[in-house]
């Protein structure tokens, strides 16, 4: 009798295990969240179509995967031993959506001048270098340094086929990059197979790569600088500077001397 003036407290009428009935607070409050889950997925996917058009694409995403595929295999391959490059397009678009990731690896290139390197050979020929090895070098190991920076766990032995086979297109050419007067696309090539190689963990050709591109690069130092304009120097000493790192790498972890000791630019 004493509490018949006191409040009715809802919670003493429940039984137990009994819930509250959901307030239209509640119900507004889980609406907002909802909403704001679903903008932000909208948000996150717009950013990643934006920053990799054709690979989240789902159309062009099989059409990617079966196009590098087929350049893979076997019987695609040129009498001597070619894998064939993928579209133009396909190209391109790998060249601009993995630039920020090959460079974080190898900050040697400028966009513009890979993006022109791709333009040019398949002008001449998708499935022969087509009498410029550094080239045809550079775009097949980006292809194939692309497919495995940005392959998902998971799915390395579906990959492991087109990485190996535009690896394979590199090294087919290695010795026209090694006895060939040296250029500054030989070094970038070599270089660039370096990153490669050091990422699949095979360090014998990694120290390989990387040694003969430092001697190419001491000798361009040496006899070029006379002849450059402002733009080539400057590509020079940047591309001498990533050199000179590599130089004491190699030198720190597999015991070879040094070769850019006293090289300069």
């Amino acid at each position: 009798m004493g509490n018949q003036g006191a409040p009715f407290q809802e919670t003493e009428s429940l039984g137990a295990g009994e819930r509250h009935p959901p307030h239209a607070d509640d119900f507004s409050k889980a609406t907002h969240e909802s909403r704001e889950k679903h903008e932000d997925s909208k948000s996150l996917e717009t950013r990643l179509r934006q920053l990799y058009p054709v690979f989240l694409h789902p159309e062009n995403t099989t059409r990617v995967l079966q196009d590098l595929k087929r350049a893979g295999q076997g019987d695609q391959k040129s009498s001597q031993g070619f894998a064939p490059l993928p579209p133009k397009d396909i190209v391109h678009y790998a060249l601009e959506n993995t630039y920020s990731d090959i460079t974080a690896l190898c900050p040697i290139f400028d966009l513009a001048t890979v993006q022109q390197l791709n333009a040019e050979q398949q002008a001449i020929n998708t499935i022969h270098p087509a009498g410029n090895p550094a080239r045809w070098a550079i775009l097949s190991t980006w292809i194939a340094l692309a497919m495995r920076l940005r392959m998902a766990p998971g799915s390395e032995d579906e990959l492991k086929s087109v990485i190996d086979a535009y690896y394979r297109n590199a090294k087919l050419v290695l010795s026209d990059l090694i006895l060939r007067p040296a250029t500054m696309e030989s070094v970038q090539a070599l270089l660039l197979m370096g990153a490669l190689a050091d990422e699949m963990e095979d360090h014998r050709a990694f120290v390989m790569f990387v040694t003969n591109a430092l001697r190419q690069i001491e000798l361009l130092s040496r006899s070029s600088l006379v002849v450059m304009d402002r733009a080539e120097r400057e590509a020079l000493v940047r591309l001498l500077g990533f050199a000179k790192l590599q130089d004491g790498r190699v030198a720190r972890k597999y015991g070879v001397s040094m070769i850019l000791n006293s090289t300069s630019a």
